[in-house]
């Protein structure tokens, strides 16, 4: 026959029988089953008072909760949350207490617990984190740094697809304009720019990856017509390194609430769509809380730039000792013994000016951006990686 096993509930009930006997003592009966003399004595009293049921276990859980969440602030939490699905525990407490400054809120961990305990949490999943290669730009102040891009196309409800260009400042996480269109050709995107620039200003640099427009990777300095027109503006482009988005990856997380909030699902043409990006623009800006801003909202931070856009360009002036040329339609420079030096269709129509550095040895420039260096003995540009090519016409 196989062993048999006895339960927690087995050994109670074969204490109690041992005890009805009369033959073992209570300090006797603690020792043979290895308890204690008041576990024994509270056994025993609760099968006196309650018979064979008494010796069922008992929840351990407080009869009161002095610390417990009430309802009615329990009720606010869940409400705000179903009414903005997308955010946690932080912004749900930062908006509450902005709300009602008289009330007091739980801390994030108890809110955390109640949204998880109504089956309204979202599991992340574990990503590979990888160490960067290069060093992230920072912005120090409101318009030091712009970021823009493209977010990823999609289908509306009409069968044309949707191509939004975002544009936001760095340092306050403010979104300066969102753009539906329907391409993403310079003459568009240059559109767009211009009358964000009449309203907020210019910045004093620009960051974007190198799609176009932004950006050719196989041009000196990966301009563009786009980026050299940022650049007579005296907006410097910085471009990420390539297949790097991490590096622009505050304007990625929005990209991210941006295709959830107006792209799942998207609306039936470009106008209803952009409806849907200005209400988010103005629920980013001016509601929703941000942690790198201590739960400020974007606008707190944010004001427009001091420095004025402006159609009439100057034409810039290099330095007297820098040779001057013009870079003709064929974004190629004349060089003595009529020969053409190739530079950049991107910034034709305009000057460049070489700085001599060495003999035969010059620094091309595009007003302050550095383009690369020309070799006069082999009459061809490298970048300033030296990587780059660019030969005789």
């Amino acid at each position: 026959m196989p062993w048999k096993e006895r339960t927690k509930m087995d050994e109670k009930r074969f204490l109690i029988k041992e005890y009805l006997t009369h033959n073992y003592s209570i300090t006797e009966l603690s020792e043979r089953f290895g308890i204690s003399r008041p576990i024994a004595y509270k056994y025993i009293e609760r099968f006196k008072s309650e018979g064979w049921e008494g010796l069922e276990a008992r929840s351990s859980r407080p009869h009161h909760f002095p610390t417990k969440t009430p309802i009615e602030i329990e009720k606010q939490i869940l409400d705000l949350r179903k009414k903005r699905p997308r955010y946690g525990a932080r912004k749900l407490k930062a908006i509450l207490e902005r709300e009602n400054a008289t009330v007091t809120y739980p801390p994030r961990s108890t809110i955390n617990s109640i949204l998880s305990r109504h089956n309204l949490t979202n599991q992340p999943k574990r990503r590979r984190r990888i160490k960067p290669k290069h060093v992230y730009s920072v912005a120090k102040y409101a318009n030091d740094i712009w970021t823009t891009d493209y977010k990823g196309d999609f289908k509306m409800g009409d069968g044309k697809r949707c191509y939004p260009l975002t544009l936001c400042d760095m340092y306050s996480r403010y979104i300066i304009g969102i753009q539906g269109m329907y391409t993403t050709n310079l003459k568009d995107a240059k559109a767009f720019y211009i009358r964000v620039f009449k309203e907020y200003g210019l910045p004093d640099s620009m960051l974007s990856d190198n799609g176009v427009p932004f950006a050719a990777a196989q041009a000196l300095a990966r301009l563009t017509r786009l980026s050299a027109w940022w650049i007579r503006l005296g907006i410097t482009p910085i471009f990420i390194d390539p297949a790097s988005p991490a590096q622009n990856g505050k304007h990625e997380r929005m990209h991210r609430e941006l295709k959830a909030d107006t792209a799942k699902p998207p609306a039936s043409n470009l106008q209803s769509q952009q409806r849907k990006f200005n209400r988010f623009t103005d629920e980013y800006n001016t509601y929703r809380p941000h942690e790198a801003l201590n739960d400020d909202v974007p606008a707190q931070h944010y004001g427009k730039s001091n420095r004025e856009y402006t159609d009439k360009i100057k034409p810039y002036e290099y330095p007297d000792t820098y040779i001057v040329k013009y870079v003709s339609k064929n974004g190629a420079v004349r060089w003595p013994g009529n020969k053409w030096l190739y530079v950049s269709t991107s910034i034709s129509g305009y000057n460049i000016g070489l700085n001599e550095i060495d003999n035969g040895l010059y620094c091309v420039w595009y007003h302050n951006v550095r383009l690369g260096y020309l070799n006069e003995r082999k009459l061809r540009i490298e970048d300033y990686r030296g990587r780059l090519k660019r030969n005789m016409l």
